[in-house]
């Protein structure tokens, strides 16, 4: 059965219009910062993908260099128009990155890992 995960965007915010369309804004791939640890408002993951059931779970775990899971998402999900999806998650929590390096968020359907995301953090002397 098609469980597919296209792509993992790591946004400032999702927007939904009056016909369902999602725009994720302020895409990213890198954080910056002049010190570490650093804090992390609430930003949030948008999962767009193909599954032909209409009832999944999803799990996105978001870890360090070390594999150490940081934060932990499960959510059932139902698809309205199967086989396509797009499903905005806010992270629940601040949360705190230690040092610079590299993080993965990994997106799981019914359990079976089916995307990978590195995002990078770096130390810079200056904010621009």
């Amino acid at each position: 059965m098609l469980k597919e995960i296209h792509a993992i965007l790591l946004c400032d915010h999702i927007i939904t219009d009056d016909r369902g369309k999602k725009s994720a804004i302020g895409i990213f791939n890198y954080l910056y910062a002049k010190n570490f640890p650093i804090s992390i408002p609430l930003w949030k993951i948008m999962l767009i993908g193909e599954c032909e059931s209409k009832k999944v779970k999803i799990t996105i775990i978001l870890e360090n260099e070390e594999q150490v899971p940081l934060v932990k998402i499960e959510s059932d999900m139902e698809i309205h128009k199967p086989p396509y999806f797009e499903v905005g998650f806010a992270f629940p929590v601040i949360i705190n990155l230690e040092k610079p390096g590299k993080y993965s968020i990994k997106a799981f359907i019914d359990d079976e890992l089916k995307k990978t995301k590195t995002f990078i953090t770096e130390k810079v002397k200056e904010l621009k």
